[in-house]
């Protein structure tokens, strides 16, 4: 699975925080 994809099923908010800083080192994003 994506980390992005863990992110939605993450039990909590601050995991789900984490995980997605982990994806954005792996692969930086602009989404802004």
């Amino acid at each position: 699975a994506s980390l992005r994809g863990l992110a939605r099923i993450a039990p909590t908010q601050a995991h789900r925080y984490t995980l997605v800083d982990m994806a954005n080192q792996v692969r930086p994003t602009s989404t802004f």
